[in-house]
């Protein structure tokens, strides 16, 4: 499912089992839908004019990215923004592809999200946004459909 990869487990400490787990979860060959990806959907790169909403700094943005990673960087974002505790967001999302995602698709989608998320955060020494993200990883590990 994704280019991502198991290797080098250790760096991830006492939680190398909540991320291998949650590698062996993405491991299957489905198909999806290529997306074109914001990079950095958040309230920030949201600019309001007149009435009219427009989307701003596209530095990250992919012609070819995984559908619904704007969305759960969006609602991960803005929960870790306003202080509100971890949870899955893939329950709450209703996108329609030209085929549509399954429960498990869905839930498949946030941990890459998650994980890819994570190891940025802690790339870049958040520790206290790597701790938000361990936390919505393990939960959203919890809610299998």
């Amino acid at each position: 499912m994704l280019p991502l990869r198991r290797a080098g487990l250790g760096k991830w400490g006492a939680n190398a089992s909540v991320v291998a787990d949650a590698f062996d979860q993405l491991d299957d060959e489905t198909e999806l839908p290529a997306a074109r990806l914001h990079g950095d959907f958040a309230p920030w790169n949201i600019k309001l004019h007149n009435g009219s909403a427009a989307l701003v700094d596209w530095e990250e943005y992919s012609p070819r990215g995984l559908p619904l990673h704007d969305a759960y960087h969006f609602m991960h974002m803005t929960r870790y923004l306003f202080g509100k505790p971890p949870q899955p967001c893939w329950p709450h999302l209703r996108f329609r592809y030209a085929e549509p995602l399954s429960t498990v698709t869905r839930w498949k989608l946030e941990l890459a999200y998650l994980l890819r998320s994570l190891a940025a955060e802690l790339a870049e020494n958040d520790h206290k946004h790597a701790a938000f993200m361990w936390m919505a990883l393990r939960l959203t590990m919890l809610t299998r459909p």
